[in-house]
């Protein structure tokens, strides 16, 4: 993209991390939703790059700022609502049957285990925080 940046305008530029970057960085997030912060920060830092390319901006404007200026949502956010979205999916019996079985309807008894804390119905349940 930063090639780019000199032949093409922000239009394009923003077009092209939408089709051809961003889907490699979510590819799999409802697998890797429970990784460590770092990795998480590192595939935030690939779309605040991405973004100061777009609009050239410079290497310190604020995050917020710039996702506003784009209309595009965090990378934890866009998690959180597929997330959310799927298990939607997946309670309202519109996903293949086999999902449910693996999909808790409610937490258990006792959700202080670690083995819990890293499923899938844990992070929707408790709002995604990651």
């Amino acid at each position: 993209m930063k090639f780019l940046s000199k032949y093409v305008n922000r239009k394009t530029l923003v077009l092209t991390y939408s089709m051809h970057v961003r889907p490699h960085l979510e590819y799999g997030d409802l697998l890797f939703h429970d990784c460590s912060k770092t990795l998480m920060d590192m595939i935030e830092s690939i779309q605040y790059q991405a973004g100061l390319i777009a609009t050239g901006c410079w290497q310190n404007t604020s995050r917020e700022k710039l996702y506003n200026e784009l209309g595009w949502e965090s990378m934890a956010d866009r998690r959180k609502v597929r997330r959310l979205s799927l298990y939607h999916k997946i309670v309202s019996n519109n996903s293949p049957d086999y999902l449910l079985r693996y999909v808790l309807n409610s937490p258990p008894s006792t959700t202080s285990t670690d083995r819990y804390k890293r499923t899938f119905s844990h992070s929707v349940l408790t709002s995604g925080s990651h």
